[in-house]
């Protein structure tokens, strides 16, 4: 039986790449792989934010690669060497920028050991000193996973061995949102990167020329600021905040339209999410992801990074037309179809097999 390892920072926190590993592992282990997931961290609540299959091994190093101190850094450095000493893996994926440099650095035999580096985020959004460090090491890796064909042009500058893997669809249903709802929903963390101040400051144009509709914001973090902006734009009553929720079917077929205004993105499962349940999406065309998944017209529309103007347009269009809705929702289900599980799940095994090929 071939073992798969999956190397996470905190493998208990609810980010994209936390989710990524959960469905993969999933997958995998179905597939006849054995899996096990190494967190850098462990919490004293172990609770996990999606499911992992129960045939998986976690492994805790009790460490932090993101603190501050140079010694944290190296005695991470340290116990995975140590780690990978005692514990021997047929393919190790490193999951997000900094894991990668941890896995390239570990000084693994790639004769036995395959290690696969996976970008989970816009090239550009790390800080120089990491870039650096990634155009050092990361020709050390087997090979470099990107999730969009852009990323994948910076990617293979620095490691010739290079393929694009979107993530898999997290779940299917049968189901479709019926749009009637006068809802406008997004979900992610409340953060610098998701834009949630942007798309305040754009909604409280909208509500000058639409009465009806409200939007919907559910994710974790810091609400203090956007509640702020809610006072000072006066529009409380039409904007809803709330938690991150695990029944997210629910919210998507409560909802006729999905709202995005990140500042960047890797591939927004949100997207994929919103595309699985039929409903049309509205994005500032960020870097990246987004247009891999929105095709303008078709399943929603893509707007120009930061055209404010142009998103209250556009969105007022799609409230104010229930046909339009149904068209691009309909269109937006179909095209979700590229990112089922069993494709995404044949890609990863495709590479697996040429890797092995490459040492014969």
């Amino acid at each position: 039986m071939k073992k798969i390892a999956f190397l996470v920072h905190d493998i208990h926190f609810g980010g994209g790449g936390e989710r990524v590993v959960s469905n993969l592992s999933d997958l995998f282990t179905k597939k006849g792989y054995s899996i096990t997931i190494i967190s850098l961290c462990k919490r004293e609540n172990n609770t996990f934010s999606f499911p992992i299959n129960e045939k998986v091994q976690i492994d805790y190093l009790n460490t932090n690669i993101f603190k501050i101190e140079l010694f944290n850094k190296i005695r991470s450095l340290f116990l995975l060497k140590k780690y990978f000493r005692k514990n021997y893996f047929d393919y190790i994926l490193g999951i997000g920028t900094y894991l990668n440099i941890l896995l390239a650095l570990s000084q693994i035999d790639k004769n036995l050991t395959k290690t696969i580096g996976c970008e989970h985020n816009y090239f550009f959004s790390v800080s120089i000193f990491w870039n650096l460090l990634r155009r050092l090491f990361y020709k050390r890796l087997s090979v470099v996973v990107s999730l969009t064909e852009e990323d994948a042009t910076q990617l293979q500058k620095i490691n010739k061995n290079f393929i694009v893997i979107h993530n898999p669809l997290p779940f299917k249903t049968e189901k479709k949102a019926l749009l009637v709802e006068k809802k406008i929903i997004a979900l992610g963390r409340i953060s610098f990167q998701k834009g949630f101040d942007l798309m305040l400051e754009m909604f409280k144009e909208f509500c000058k020329i639409n009465k009806e509709w409200t939007l919907e914001i559910r994710g974790n973090g810091d609400y203090k600021r956007l509640e702020n902006y809610l006072k000072k734009f006066n529009i409380t009553d039409r904007v809803t905040l709330l938690p991150a929720t695990n029944d997210v079917l629910s919210t998507y077929m409560d909802a006729s339209i999905y709202l995005m205004t990140s500042r960047f993105e890797g591939l927004p499962m949100v997207l994929l999410e919103a595309s699985e349940c039929g409903l049309p999406m509205i994005a500032y065309d960020c870097k990246t992801g987004p247009s891999e998944i929105i095709k303008d017209g078709e399943n929603g529309f893509l707007i120009p990074c930061y055209d404010k103007k142009m998103m209250v347009e556009k969105l007022n269009i799609l409230c104010n037309d229930f046909e339009l809705r149904k068209k691009m929702g309909k269109k937006a289900k179909q095209l979700a179809k590229c990112f089922d599980k069993d494709i995404i799940c044949n890609k990863w095994i495709d590479l697996f097999n040429t890797l092995d090929r490459n040492d014969s």
